[in-house]
């Protein structure tokens, strides 16, 4: 895959095929994550909702395996619950929305990536078909935030990290527009605009944190702020 392939891609899989060996299991997850956010309306029971919940805990080491674990058995049990309303159907939406729950909850993405693909693949073709509807992110757009330009790799000036930069990397970190799971674009523009005064003058990092997004938790830039893998 070239440059120009990348940033114009909307092959999903071949998109996680050319990632293979240059992510870790926390920004697959998050993909994950944010995959089933794109379809949370159609997360209907409360035990499934609670899994994708658990699962982002999990990737920022906020909760245990075993707790993962217990939210994934959880999911298992909704995803049941639909089953047994619709035994004569294996593909109704709802029950595949219930069942891309169980999956987020995984202890390993990354020990299993290739196994995981075509299983990332179709969360995110499901994700993205079920918002044909709604506003963005599609799928390969949240890739592309995870991951930024795998080309052109970005350092981080130590002179940029001030208090203020990193207190305002944290603050977009974790206050999200929910259930969406989007980081606000007003304190990605604030934060932005510290950097600047820090010092910074890459256009990539400022023109992302500046640009319409979309922004998702494990965005390339605030990630690389807070020293995050």
């Amino acid at each position: 895959m070239t440059e120009a392939e990348w940033l114009a891609c909307k092959d999903l899989e071949l998109m996680l095929r050319f990632l293979l060996g240059k992510g870790g299991e926390r920004r697959l997850r998050l993909f994950a994550c944010a995959c089933c956010r794109r379809i949370w309306d159609l997360l209907e029971d409360e035990r499934s909702r609670k899994a994708v919940e658990a699962s982002e805990r999990f990737g920022d080491g906020l909760v245990d395996a075993r707790c993962l674990r217990r939210a994934g058995d959880m999911a298992r049990e909704a995803w049941e619950a639909w089953q047994a309303c619709s035994p004569n159907s294996d593909t109704t939406t709802l029950r595949r929305a219930a069942a891309s729950a169980i999956f987020v909850c995984v202890p390993a993405f990354g020990k299993e990536t290739r196994r995981m693909i075509p299983r990332l693949a179709l969360l995110g073709g499901f994700a993205e078909i079920a918002a044909e509807l709604g506003s963005p992110p599609s799928p390969p757009e949240i890739l592309r935030d995870l991951y930024a330009n795998p080309f052109r790799p970005v350092s981080l000036d130590p002179a940029w990290g001030t208090s203020t930069v990193v207190s305002l990397a944290q603050a977009a970190y974790e206050t999200r527009i929910l259930p969406a799971g989007i980081l606000d674009p007003d304190r990605l523009a604030i934060l932005a605009d510290a950097l600047e005064d820090a010092g910074c003058d890459n256009e990539d990092i400022l023109s992302h944190l500046r640009g319409q997004g979309p922004h998702v938790r494990g965005c390339w830039v605030v990630d690389l702020l807070l020293g995050k893998e």
